[in-house]
């Protein structure tokens, strides 16, 4: 096997890969601590079972009989924050921002944070995400059942957030800055054609919007000055 397909598979999307350039490129400015990969699962229920008893030829014997398997989720990043990265990449409840920090309804690229953050018992600074790509129509199997999941969790007080990551206008990365090897990953391997024209030649960026990289991100949101 190849290290090109060995790192392909240490992942379960591109997504979830280019978001750990993401991730590392924070770590390396000293706004991350740490990072872990699919952490620990949630279990968000047990399995459902019912007890009957089966007629032996001098006793009865209990058995039981499943009806729901268990319901567990994993989600795809654990991230610790340095506490200097709050109102620049993470808020939290408490905190003191500038109107319009989260964007759940109107795209803001330059004055939204990109994280929610809570406080753990250990006294660190904790997101949790759930990586998607750009949105695929509204019966995407996948989103549906996030939804459903995120509120589960929700319920018993833990707080997973989604976050896009594709090379558009939908995607963190344009709201915030690329990471550098996706700008260098992400290029036409031959030429890019479609009803006999070129669209693109071979070494083109597949990006097709502005590029930002953290150094303007951040020096944008005042860090380091």
């Amino acid at each position: 096997m190849s290290a090109a397909t060995m790192e392909i598979e240490k992942f379960d999307s591109v997504e979830e890969k280019w978001f750990s350039y993401y991730l590392s490129e924070l770590k390396a400015q000293g706004l991350v601590k740490s990072y872990e990969y699919q952490p620990a699962s949630f279990q968000l229920s047990e399995e459902y079972k019912r007890y009957v008893f089966i007629k032996k030829k001098n006793h009865n014997e209990p058995a039981s009989v499943k009806l729901l398997n268990g319901h567990i989720y994993t989600c795809d990043y654990r991230i610790v924050w340095n506490k200097c990265a709050e109102g620049i990449a993470f808020w939290r409840e408490g905190g003191i921002y500038e109107k319009g920090l989260f964007p759940y309804s109107k795209l803001r690229r330059d004055s939204f944070i990109p994280f929610v953050a809570h406080n753990t018992n250990d006294m660190e600074i904790v997101t949790l995400l759930d990586v998607k790509g750009a949105v695929v129509g509204r019966n995407n199997s996948s989103g549906v059942t996030f939804g459903l999941n995120q509120k589960w969790l929700a319920s018993q007080g833990v707080f997973v957030q989604k976050v896009v990551v594709s090379l558009c206008e939908k995607g963190l990365f344009y709201r915030s800055f690329f990471p550098r090897a996706v700008v260098v990953e992400e290029v036409y391997k031959r030429d890019y054609k479609r009803g006999g024209k070129i669209l693109a030649h071979e070494g083109d960026s597949k990006i097709k919007v502005e590029i930002r990289l953290i150094e303007k991100w951040l020096k944008m949101k005042g860090y380091g000055n």
